[in-house]
This record gives structure tokens, sequence and C-alpha cells, in this order.
């Protein structure tokens, strides 16, 4: 049985001695055309490489322009206990392609090599440092992906996910990238004293708490490292580690946020609470000394807000281990954490992402009427005037219409102060997405719902 590849190079044989076709596939246009549209992965392109001088081209431009970002993702979880080296359970993917340790370093240098990719962004997800793989994948990004290119590459994320320590090819990234992080204690301060603007720089809710344990040894600690010579437009933060007893007990250093805000001129704040990890045993350490802290689970109103106004700041809602049980004792989602990330972070633009596993666990299409006000009188605590919120949902396809129902039919029947007043449809784009803008006369607020499906 001939496989749609294989066909399809059939076909272009029978058709070579036809002018016409000739011309036809002699089309950089068309040929691009049927390349965008080839799946699975790259092995598909290659073959079409041998149909002609067109084809050959072609592919390797879109190979080039596939590989510029690379992304390291779905590690297998392999046996550390194996006596065989390497590993036979071990394996990354390489964007779309499966490698294991055989040959992961020779794809490597296809890419660099033979097709002359030039990688610009670098991304890690998820390896949770289980696979025996994050070793090669270290020394294939540098020894292989980027070579003396590091200057190259404008977005390096996910490192704490395959370094644990400093190394000279990852603070020359750094050093140079407009998107880096999380931020690894050792590895940034030998790029501290370096004059650079970040586009974004993510950090750990843990590494702080590190930074001000260390301070109380070496009280030049946070100093240096807030009075360094970088900048950066929008600091991510991730609330990882439950440092607080209570049953949301995320918290931050305040005064170090504080000044680390207004020193590296931060014009964006983005929370993500990530799964939930517990302490590492070697930073067992108390807190309790650090005073005062940004709560994010207290009752609103007993939380000072700061001082300084950010232009924007963004929430991106995940389905931790704490979220689920919150909705199993059928609590209100993060019941305090919106005013209060308000009131540390003041800015009269937020825009809050729930998930799509968030919207999966708490919405249904019995309850979508409830999920959607739950929302809004979650957002309108400690609501400022002239204030503008946006809201991402990812719901189930089949809950979509239900979603558009209520927001144009009822919405205004149930908050006599909002009125809808533009409703529009992106959905060329993937994945589609409704926008519906409401706007508060008496407050001059705006609040956007961006349903995705």
């Amino acid at each position: 049985m001939n496989t749609p590849n294989s066909s399809c190079t059939i076909l272009f044989e029978n058709l070579y001695d036809n002018d016409l076709a000739l011309k036809l596939f002699n089309n950089r246009t068309i040929v691009d055309n049927i390349l965008r549209n080839v799946k699975g992965d790259i092995n598909n392109r290659l073959e079409l490489r041998l149909v002609n001088k067109s084809f050959n081209l072609a592919a390797i431009h879109v190979i080039r322009k596939e590989n510029r970002t690379v992304v390291f993702h779905k590690f297998n979880r392999c046996d550390r206990l194996h006596k065989i080296s390497p590993c036979p359970d071990c394996s990354v993917h390489l964007n779309s392609v499966k490698l294991n340790k055989k040959n992961i370093f020779q794809y490597a240098r296809f890419l660099k090599q033979t097709m002359k990719i030039m990688v610009i962004k670098i991304r890690i997800e998820d390896s949770k440092r289980v696979c025996c793989m994050i070793t090669d994948v270290h020394q294939v990004i540098h020894k292989s992906l980027i070579g003396s290119d590091y200057d190259k590459v404008e977005e390096f994320v996910g490192i704490d996910q395959i370094s644990f320590s400093t190394c000279i090819p990852c603070e020359k990234i750094a050093a140079n990238c407009k998107v880096f992080g999380p931020v690894q204690n050792d590895m940034f301060n030998a790029i501290l004293r370096l004059k650079h603007h970040y586009d974004v720089l993510q950090v750990k809710d843990m590494r702080l708490y590190k930074l001000m344990i260390l301070n109380k040894e070496d009280p030049t600690v946070v100093e240096d490292f807030i009075n360094s010579n970088i900048t950066c437009s929008k600091l991510t933060i991730f609330l990882m580690y439950m440092y607080e007893k209570e049953a949301f007990g995320y918290s931050l250093p305040r005064e170090f946020l504080d000044l680390l805000i207004k020193k590296w001129n931060v014009k964006t704040v983005e929370i993500v609470p990530r799964q939930d990890q517990p302490i590492p045993y070697y930073f067992h350490c108390n807190t309790d000394f650090i005073v005062p802290k940004a709560k994010f689970y207290v009752d609103y109103w007993t939380q000072p807000r700061s001082k300084y106004t950010l232009d924007g700041v963004e929430i991106d809602l995940q389905l931790t281990k704490v979220v689920e049980q919150q909705i199993k004792n059928r609590k209100s989602l993060f019941d305090n954490f919106i005013a209060n990330a308000r009131r540390i972070f003041p800015s009269n633009k937020i825009t809050v992402r729930f998930s799509k596993e968030v919207c999966q666990e708490m919405m249904s299409q019995g309850n979508v009427e409830d999920f959607i006000s739950g929302i809004i009188l979650m957002t309108q605590k400690d609501a400022q005037p002239n204030s503008h919120i946006s809201l991402k949902l990812y719901p189930e396809e089949v809950d979509a219409p239900l979603i558009d129902s209520f927001l144009r039919e009822n919405f205004e029947k149930k908050f006599d102060s909002w009125n809808l007043e533009t409703v529009s449809d992106s959905s060329a784009n993937l994945p589609a997405e409704k926008c519906y803008q409401f706007f508060n006369q008496s407050t001059n607020c705006k609040i956007i719902f961006y349903i995705c499906c």
C-alpha cells in the first residue's frame, strides 16, 4: 500500500512529461502551499525535496523557518535504575520529532550543519527533571544547535528544567537574549553587572525567598541584586511553593518585590501559579522573619496597596492541586486572589487567563451562568474606577454556545450597570475567538470576555 507521500511522489513523476505540470511545480507560491499542508514531522518534507529543485529549496526554507523556535518537550520518564546505557526508555521531543539518546545529537547536527538553521528561541517544557536526557538536551543546545551563535538567541525559557547551576554558555545566552528565565541565582550573578534590558524576565517565588535568607548573613545580597544594571519590561513570577500554612498560602517578600519593580523599571507583572510542589529538602527554613509579606490569601482589605502603578497585570490561572481542592470543597476560586493581586500590583489594566484545565474542572453545561457570574463578582472586588479587565476563557466547544447566549441575552439583566457594547468574531484565527465588550458608564470601566475554542 502506498503512503500519502509516496502516492504524491508517483503522481509528480507521472506529470513530469507534461510541460504544464513542470510549470505548475516550479511555481514557488503553489509549492509553498503544498508544503504548508503536508502533515507529520520533518521526514515528510524531506521526502518532497526529491521532487525537483523548487521543492528542494522550498522544503529547506520551511524546515529552517519551523526550527527557528526549538521546543524540547514530552520528556519520557525513564527508569534511573536501568543498568543499560543508554536507557532504552528515555526520549524527548524536539518540536515534532521524537528522539532518544542514540540519535538526538545526530539530528541536532543535521539541523545545524545540513539545514543550516539559525535558532532564535529555545523553550524547555515540563521535564520535571525525571528524565536522564536533561543532560543531553543541555549539551545539544550549546554544542550542536547554538555553538558560537549565542548572541542570535532572543528567547531562552525553561532553563531551570535542564540546568541545576551556572555554565558559561548559558550565561552568554542570558546576557544577550530578550526573554529569559526562570532566574537562577548563581547564573544571574554573573550578568548583574552588565547593562541589559529584557522584554521578559522570569523568576520563581523560591528565588526571592532564598535571596532574603542569604541576606541575613550577608546584607549586600539583596542590595546587589536590586541595584544591578538590568531592566525589564515584564516580570513573570511563578508561584510554586506554599510558604504559609493557610489553604492558599502563596506569598512573596513585599519590600524586596517593591524595590525590584521600581529599580528594574518593570512595566508589567505576570503572576503564574504553577503545579504545587513541596519546599525542597534543602530549603526548610522559617520565613516568618520576613515582614511584611505580600499574601494572596488574606482578606483583601487588610492588604496595603503598593504606591506605584503598573501598565498592566496578567494572571495566568493554572489547575494546581490547591485549585482542585478548592473546587472539590466548593469554595470560591481564589476568593481574594484577584483583589489582593490588585493591591500588591496596582494597575488599571488586568488580564486574567483561565486555562483550559480550569475551565473543564469548573464549568459544565449546567452551571455556565453561575460560573460567569462568579468570575464577575471575583474580579469586581476592590475594583477601581477607569479600570480595564480582560477575561480569557478556554471552555469545551459544547459550552461555547451557552456562554454566548448568557453574555448576549442575560448578562445585562443580572448586572444592570453593565452594557454590552460590541461582539466580534475572529474565527479565522486558531483557536477561534469571540470577543464580548461590556462598559460601565458610572465607573468608566470595561470588561472584555475572550472565549477561545
